[in-house]
């Protein structure tokens, strides 16, 4: 996951510390039979903006904004005075350990969103 800071030019100063919270705020859906991981959801990922869209009957009974809590990465720019060469990126080594952990499981979700993005026959 990652995560933008929009305040531009709204520069955060420190010299030795600096202590943080971060608010994940993502999109959860829920399919058919999903009730149980729905409600353990829930329980632990407090309702954003609007809450939970439910539409009963529909192919997508329930789905929502909510405040994640999950895995996050941050980005911390420092200025310079004089320009500074910035070494080429590494590709094999940026993608070295993106695939899925022993504990992660497949959403239901990325069965559907696979056929959308599979391409024509």
């Amino acid at each position: 996951m990652g995560f933008y800071r929009w305040h531009l030019s709204d520069p955060i100063m420190f010299a030795s510390n600096l202590r943080v919270t971060i608010q994940q705020i993502g999109m959860a859906f829920f399919g058919p039979g999903q009730e149980a991981e729905m409600e353990a959801y829930e329980r632990t990922n407090p309702v954003a903006g609007t809450g939970w869209i439910r539409q009963p009957g529909g192919g997508l009974p329930a789905w929502g904004i909510t405040e994640r809590v999950d895995d996050y990465c941050a980005t911390s720019y420092v200025y310079s005075r004089r320009p500074q060469p910035v070494p080429r990126l590494d590709v094999a080594a940026a993608i070295n350990d993106i695939g899925r952990r022993s504990y992660e499981r497949p959403h239901p979700m990325e069965a559907m969103m696979a056929a959308i993005n599979a391409e024509p026959a």
